[in-house]
């Protein structure tokens, strides 16, 4: 997933306001930072992964958890437009390389 759309979740789920920042990072508004607040949400899952296991990782981040963000895309098709993470996103769920551009 983009970290656009882990901030997102993270968002959602007031995490910002959860993190603990160094003064420097707090007074630049750190906890607004998309990769700041996409990393917490990807600590919160891992987190979860170690205290419950992989189905309980698994069912927070299943589709419930991700359902009002694919039903955006749908609405808008935004991320549609970006065929390159689109593939990107399909081939990294599907356990399989990355393409190779070089």
């Amino acid at each position: 997933m983009s970290t656009a759309t882990l901030a997102r979740q993270a968002e959602r789920l007031t995490i910002g306001e959860h993190l603990l920042l160094g003064r420097g990072e707090e007074k630049s508004g750190g906890a607004a930072k998309q990769a700041l607040l996409a990393d917490g949400y990807e600590a919160l899952i891992a987190a979860i992964y170690l205290d419950g296991g992989v189905e309980q990782a698994r069912a927070r981040s299943s589709q419930r958890e991700f359902a009002p963000l694919f039903e955006e895309v749908r609405r808008e098709g935004g991320a549609l437009d970006d065929h390159k993470s689109a593939l990107q996103e399909y081939l990294q769920s599907a356990g399989q390389p990355l393409p190779d551009t070089g």
